[in-house]
């Protein structure tokens, strides 16, 4: 943007009274400031210095925050900078009407950018002349900091009032959700009818409830649910066939996945109204930042439910484990930086409390949470487990156990496979698992070892522990305990000696295989086993 100088007399008329520019400026917090008001007062101004007001400026209903909201400053300040105004005064009621900037210098050098071409700002009501003395600097700044606290504390004064009017299950304001609508209701809690599009309550001592919407919206919530978890239909899918059909969004348009998304995540639509999730702290950014679940106002059957929650929770469920591949690495090590923040320390159960994403995501993303931790510069006590190695273990013990459970099946008995733990259920009696042996590198003097943690509850018939190789990629070795040989959980196996671990040592699969059948046929249960 070009900047003008002082010397703009050439571009004034050479006589005459002095010619100024007013701004006028009315939030949405009431008429104490209304545009009618700050007129008077700044034309009766003008009138006794002998002023004229050749031009105005306004923002109705415009916040004093930020400069960007504000296209009457904006314009104000633009044309002062490329020199085409021809006055040389711009009139204000107040500091405040100028603006309620957080940062007060924000303030002050808008005033010096208007003050540097040549126009300086005079306010109105203000008991003090703006003449550039000290005098005049101190209390403009005093004034500038009265006015961003008064916006902090009508912000948080309003933020109370309205966390409470959601705690007692009225609405907290903005647009309702597809297959919602919003019911203006009296002090006595009386209906006064539906609140269309852009309307809004007339009176401080009503408040706003949510209901249902028309049934073709509720039928369309309630079908994107079953399409999404009982159909398996991504959020692009669902989108692509509502649009086939020729339906549109809440707005009238085409549907989108952030509309499918937005509805998917709504816990509107299980009868609970929610508020405060979500909050923006640096008002010249878009970013927002996910409240802690403590402070989110969760206000149970407060509107008529659409979809129960079991449904709801499924829905989370799948979206969280579709996103984990789908996670930035910067998002990923924020969500950390933000709970180490919050905690002071990191666990997987911290992680998992804040979930989505859980651990699993970032053992996906960055092969162990140790590795994000590091990334981060975060040294915890204990070394995490690494998720991935794991992964990859539980790959070599599932194969074995599915071979297992061919073999048995071919000897005569009936299999089956426990829905929690994974065990194998043999006739109905014996029951068998396959764990793995995890190869490790010790600290100090760097042996080879390999860890074996033994279940301590319920442990099962029959547990198989398979060596791993350092690659995590196959099978050394196989051992077969019976319960009877748990004499404790937890062992460090050597190299070179399988004597050392109880149990029948094999060191292939096909004598796993016999050394298996033959202990199942060993125990005689149940009575009616064929084996």
């Amino acid at each position: 943007m070009e900047v003008i100088g002082p010397h703009r007399r050439d571009l004034l008329p050479t006589s005459g009274p002095v010619r100024a520019a007013e701004y006028v400026r009315m939030s949405t917090d009431g008429q104490q400031y209304s545009i009618p008001r700050q007129q008077a007062a700044i034309r009766a101004y003008a009138q006794e210095r002998g002023l004229t007001i050749v031009r105005t400026y306004a923002d109705p209903g415009r916040s004093g925050l930020l400069l960007k909201n504000r296209p009457g400053l904006i314009q104000l300040l633009d044309d002062v900078q490329r020199g085409t105004p021809d006055y040389d005064v711009i009139l204000v009621y107040d500091v405040s009407r100028w603006g309620r900037f957080q940062d007060t210098d924000e303030s002050g050098f808008y005033e010096y950018m208007c003050r540097r071409a040549g126009v300086r700002v005079e306010y109105c009501v203000e008991l003090f002349e703006n003449d550039g003395g000290p005098l005049a600097a101190i209390l403009k700044n005093i004034k500038r900091i009265m006015a961003a606290e008064y916006s902090r504390e009508q912000s948080a004064r309003v933020h109370r009032a309205v966390c409470g009017a959601v705690a007692r299950g009225f609405f907290g304001g903005g647009s309702p959700n597809y297959g919602l609508r919003r019911v203006l209701v009296g002090p006595n809690d009386e209906w006064k009818g539906i609140l269309e599009e852009g309307q809004r309550r007339a009176l401080r001592c009503d408040h706003m409830v949510l209901t249902l919407g028309p049934k073709r919206e509720v039928a369309t919530v309630r079908r994107i649910f079953r399409l999404f978890v009982d159909e398996g239909l991504t959020r692009p899918q669902i989108a692509s066939k509502l649009n086939r059909e020729g339906k549109v969004n809440r707005i009238g348009r085409r549907w989108r996945r952030e509309n499918i998304n937005t509805i998917l995540t709504c816990e509107r639509y299980t009868g609970t109204l929610t508020y405060n999730r979500w909050s923006r702290k640096n008002l010249n950014t878009r970013a927002r930042k996910r409240n802690e679940q403590d402070k989110v106002i969760r206000t149970p059957n407060a509107i008529p439910p659409i979809i129960t929650r079991e449904t709801f929770d499924a829905a989370k469920r799948i979206i969280a484990i579709r996103e984990h591949r789908s996670y930035r690495r910067e998002y990923l090590l924020d969500h950390l930086r933000d709970l180490l923040r919050m905690n002071g320390r990191l666990t997987q159960d911290i992680i998992r409390a804040n979930s989505p994403p859980d651990p699993e995501a970032y053992a996906r993303h960055f092969r162990s949470l140790h590795t994000a931790y590091a990334l981060i510069g975060y040294e915890p006590k204990a070394k995490p487990p690494d998720f991935g190695r794991l992964r990859q273990c539980w790959v070599v013990t599932e194969f074995a156990m599915n071979e297992l459970a061919d073999a048995i099946r071919l000897a005569g008995a009936n299999v089956t496979r426990r829905p929690f733990g994974g065990d194998l259920v043999i006739n109905g009696g014996v029951t068998l698992d396959v764990i793995p042996a995890r190869h490790m590198v010790t600290r100090t003097k760097r042996l080879h070892r390999w860890v074996v943690t033994l279940s301590r509850y319920m442990p099962p018939t029959l547990t198989i522990v398979a060596r791993i190789d350092e690659g995590d990629e196959e099978a050394l070795d196989y051992f077969v305990l019976s319960v009877g040989q748990y004499r404790r959980t937890r062992w460090r196996l050597r190299p070179e000696g399988p004597s050392q671990f109880p149990g029948v040592y094999c060191a292939s699969f096909a004598e796993l295989m016999a050394r298996v059948l033959n202990e199942i046929g060993r125990t005689g249960e149940p009575a009616s086993s064929n084996i």
